[in-house]
């Protein structure tokens, strides 16, 4: 095979191994100092990579940081199917979605990261923003979500406040609670948020 058929095909393992090991090390850095104290240096060091290959792959620490926000795909699915079916319980599905992302030992430290470096830092909350707002736009979720698009921002407001409580500030009488419980008690609040149009929020 051929150095052009390789370069026009697939990326090489080490390839790919290696922008996974920046993301992750990205991940770490950014839950543990922050966005800002973070530097490029530092996670090239922990994924033992070159500085340069980041900027190959990502172009500057905020892209980095925009890389990763992505979760993986059966997050995706997981809040995109509690989303679908009777709207009536959509706040049910909902939060016990959510909750179990940050239950989940690969998708719980990952939120958390970012989670910490977002609200330590306007431009990581910036890249936040895009991403959730992108998120929404997809055509899959618009559908879903159609007229309902604020109501769906105050509730995941409302589940990330209980989340920050549970798994970050760790507040006893939130993270010492039956998870069910838990998710029982919220789940109509945020079902509420669910029901309300944007015209009815606009309104009140």
């Amino acid at each position: 095979m051929s150095h052009e058929s390789r370069r026009r095909g697939r990326p090489a393992a080490n390839a790919v191994d290696g922008r996974e090991r920046i993301v992750a090390a990205a991940r770490n850095q950014f839950a543990a100092k922050g966005f800002r104290a973070t530097t490029l240096r530092s996670i090239a060091s922990e994924a033992g990579v070159d500085v340069a290959l980041i900027a190959h792959h990502f172009g500057s620490k905020l892209g980095l940081f925009a890389a990763s926000l992505q979760l993986p795909e059966k997050a995706h699915t997981l809040l995109l199917s509690s989303l679908a079916g009777p709207p009536r319980t959509q706040g049910k599905r909902l939060t016990a979605a959510y909750l179990s992302l940050w239950e989940d030992p690969q998708t719980g430290p990952q939120i958390q990261a970012i989670t910490r470096a977002a609200v330590a830092d306007p431009e990581a909350s910036s890249a936040l923003q895009s991403t959730l707002s992108g998120l929404v736009a997809q055509a899959d979720v618009h559908q879903l979500l159609e007229g309902r698009r604020t109501g769906f921002f105050l509730a995941m407001s409302h589940l990330l406040g209980i989340a920050i409580m549970r798994y970050v500030v760790q507040l006893p009488d939130i993270a010492g609670a039956d998870l069910d419980e838990l998710a029982a008690r919220i789940a109509p609040a945020v079902q509420r948020h669910l029901d309300a149009s944007d015209k009815q929020t606009s309104a009140s």
